[in-house]
């Protein structure tokens, strides 16, 4: 679903719903640990499409302080590294670390990055994380370089969207050094569930 149309739809049910039950909302949504995206939602319908959300509603959402455990859920949400440059995704990586730093000791200290790592990556030993993140940088830079290589109708489809055939043709030398390269790095035996 394309990413504006959310509001359309939810203008729609908040004007065909005869009496909202807000108080219901909220304690849904605090159950299931979803009240910054629905404050989120709410503001921005509320004060960028003037749809009427009452006030104590909004005033309770914008009152509501999550813990680390809740923002990090959001963020991750929000912000998908899948499609990040290395910088966006180490500047999104360094920035859920800063979340989850207050509250959780373990990831305070020289080390604590790499078992925060290990906890995003789902890895049993944080002395895996710098080659997994080798890894993981290698496989952008190679998906960068068939990106820069391959003209844009030949480009594989991004990560999450939908697959749009694809014209065959032989490859070429370079996207087939670049595909052997990919598959022999030497951490390729290293998985995330290792």
């Amino acid at each position: 679903m394309p990413p504006i149309r959310w509001i359309a739809d939810a203008h729609a049910i908040l004007r065909a719903a005869d009496k909202m039950d807000w108080d219901r909302l909220l304690a849904r949504g605090e159950v299931l640990r979803l009240l910054l995206p629905l404050r989120a939602a709410l503001n921005l319908l509320h004060f960028d499409y003037s749809v009427p959300i009452p006030n104590e509603t909004l005033r309770r959402l914008n009152a509501h302080r999550p813990d680390a455990a809740e923002r990090l859920q959001f963020l991750r949400k929000i912000y998908s590294d899948d499609d990040a440059t290395l910088l966006d995704a180490l500047r999104l990586h360094d920035q859920r670390y800063r979340v989850c730093i207050d509250e959780w000791p373990e990831f305070k200290g020289p080390i604590g990055f790499c078992r925060y790592l290990q906890r995003e990556w789902q890895l049993d030993d944080w002395r895996a994380v710098p080659f997994v993140g080798a890894e993981k940088v290698a496989r952008r830079a190679v998906r960068t370089a068939r990106n820069f290589i391959l003209p844009p109708d030949r480009r594989p489809p991004a990560a999450g969207s939908s697959s749009i055939p694809q014209i065959a043709r032989q490859p070429s030398a370079t996207a087939d050094a670049l595909r052997s390269a990919s598959m022999a790095w030497p951490c390729s035996s290293v998985s995330a569930n290792q």
